[in-house]
């Protein structure tokens, strides 16, 4: 019997090896079941590879789901690991670190609450996880250009000009 999240793991790899990749018929190497088949095959004998992209596929959800007051000492934590060992595996696994990620989930969430609430920008700053407001818009300038109030200015006036207020 198959396992599905083995499957799914094992064609997103083989995507990621093959990408862009054509037989002569056009057809992508993904698809042809001895890549699959091998791929498949590494994935049920390196577990501990399977076990590092389980940590970094629960720091990625507990980063989008607890953005608010994630910390990296809570996951080292849970998977009993040194903070050292445990960035370089998220740096390593993801191009980023850990505040990286974190940083861009809050600015993201705070982009879209400027955008679809009327809440005050030091409220948003503070339901992102950011307690020190002037740190909270400069880096919101840093990373968009403008700051919060200006960006939902900006936007605001190219979403109703586009029918979607």
């Amino acid at each position: 019997m198959i396992y599905t999240p083995m499957v799914n793991r094992a064609l997103r790899l083989a995507y990621r090896a093959h990408a862009g990749q054509l037989d002569r018929g056009g057809v992508p190497y993904i698809f042809h079941p001895y890549h699959l088949a091998e791929q498949m095959d590494r994935e049920e004998h390196d577990p501990v590879e399977n076990y590092k992209d389980e940590i970094i596929q629960e720091t990625l959800k507990y980063i989008e789901i607890q953005y608010r007051t994630a910390r990296l000492g809570k996951i080292a934590e849970d998977y009993h690991l040194a903070l050292p060992s445990l960035s370089k595996l998220i740096k390593e696994g993801t191009g980023s670190t850990f505040q990286e990620l974190l940083m861009k989930r809050r600015f993201e969430k705070a982009a879209v609450l400027l955008l679809e609430t009327n809440l005050p920008v030091e409220e948003i700053a503070l339901n992102v996880g950011y307690e020190n407001q002037s740190y909270f818009h400069r880096q919101f300038k840093m990373r968009y250009g403008v700051t919060p109030r200006r960006y939902r200015l900006i936007h605001r006036r190219k979403m109703r000009q586009q029918g979607k207020i």
